[in-house]
């Protein structure tokens, strides 16, 4: 069994992968970050961004973990959302793209989960043609064709709240679920896990026609930093967990240099993709707010 599936896969980490992550940053206007060595600045400035970040719903703010997610997929933010009135029916009412402040592992399944596989804009004026021309050739900017490279539409989030304000939907059998202060997380087993209910989430995916007893895939997201009345950065613990994975050596790797699983039980295999993280994320920042972007002239 290949170990193309976990955070720190090392397959294709020259090719293709990090061709395609080339072609992202030229083409797209992606870019990197390391969990342990970028500066506060970094995260401070994805929390400032997007159309109007100060409408985004209070319990949603900050910058979230998606710990034990086993996708590819690491760091997101809510303030970017375009978010529209409240109605008597959904007090959260909001748009994501999720190529915006959606961070993922520079990895051959980080990179297929996300652009250019469903980017967000056409290639600027100005990107490496080497890479880019190709892609115009076989679909032109605009066009729908799913094939990889091409410049596809937006994949825009709708995020519709509860009357309650306790449940989030975004899609096809997908769900948010926001806890209240006070409620307990526990593992299938009954032992209780690392969550803050006053401000950490719970993605869960289910048949809304069969209840919550037809749970197939759920995960915490959790708050890892948010920004003070004053703008500063602030990190909770969730934060020093999240470094904690990235920091641990995988005590138990796959065959080849951990590209081979054959070695390892089934358990194993997953396990290693919920202990272990990768330092690296690549992703792309929204546009700055209105007045942010009158005040820098």
């Amino acid at each position: 069994t290949v170990n193309w599936f976990s955070h720190r896969s090392p397959l294709c980490a020259l090719c293709p992968a990090a061709v395609c992550l080339g072609y992202m940053k030229c083409c797209f206007g992606f870019t990197e970050l390391s969990l342990l060595e970028s500066g506060d600045e970094v995260f401070i400035e994805m929390l400032q961004r997007g159309v109007a970040p100060e409408q985004c719903p209070e319990r949603l703010k900050g910058l979230y973990w998606m710990q034990d997610n086993l996708a590819n997929e690491v760091l997101v933010t809510f303030q970017d959302a375009y978010w529209q009135p409240a109605t008597a029916t959904a007090p959260f009412l909001g748009t994501k793209d999720l190529g915006l402040n959606f961070t993922r592992d520079p990895t051959c399944f980080g990179v297929c989960n996300g652009p250019p596989f469903s980017p967000f804009t056409c290639p600027p004026v100005g990107c490496c043609p080497c890479l880019c021309l190709p892609c115009w050739a076989v679909a032109p900017c605009g066009s729908t064709r799913s094939l990889p490279g091409c410049c596809l539409r937006r994949t825009p989030m709708t995020m519709v709240s509860s009357p309650d304000q306790r449940w989030i939907d975004i899609g096809t059998g997908n769900y948010i679920f926001i806890p209240t202060a006070g409620e307990t997380l526990v593992a299938p087993g009954g032992e209780p896990v690392a969550f803050d209910a006053a401000q950490d989430l719970l993605r869960v995916s289910f048949y809304p026609e069969q209840g919550l007893s037809s749970i197939n895939y759920q995960y915490r997201v959790r708050r890892v930093a948010h920004l003070s009345e004053s703008g500063a950065l602030v990190k909770t613990e969730a934060w020093d967990d999240l470094v904690a994975k990235v920091r641990a050596t995988n005590e138990t790797p796959g065959c080849l240099g951990d590209r081979c699983y054959c070695n390892l039980p089934l358990e194993q295999r997953l396990q290693n993709s919920l202990l272990y993280q990768n330092d690296r994320q690549f992703f792309r920042l929204p546009p700055r707010p209105a007045s942010m972007a009158l005040g820098r002239g």
